[in-house]
């Protein structure tokens, strides 16, 4: 059994979205929030999972990336 790492990117603006979809392709599980929703929309459609607040993003985290 393999365990996906599991990581948060708060800020999903230019370079938060290019590292989320980086650790995407590696197979990692990747949460994400954005202050405005609609900019997590390419990084979502790639397979991360939208939460609503930055403390739900991060509450199963086992890595944070703060990309603000």
């Amino acid at each position: 059994c393999v365990t996906r790492k599991r990581a948060a990117v708060i800020g999903t603006g230019i370079m938060g979205t290019g590292m989320g979809k980086t650790l995407l392709r590696k197979s990692w599980e990747i949460t994400c929030w954005n202050r405005t929703p609609e900019n997590t929309e390419e990084l979502v459609n790639a397979g991360a999972i939208l939460s609503t607040t930055p403390a739900e993003a991060t509450s199963e985290a086992e890595y944070i990336l703060s990309i603000l």
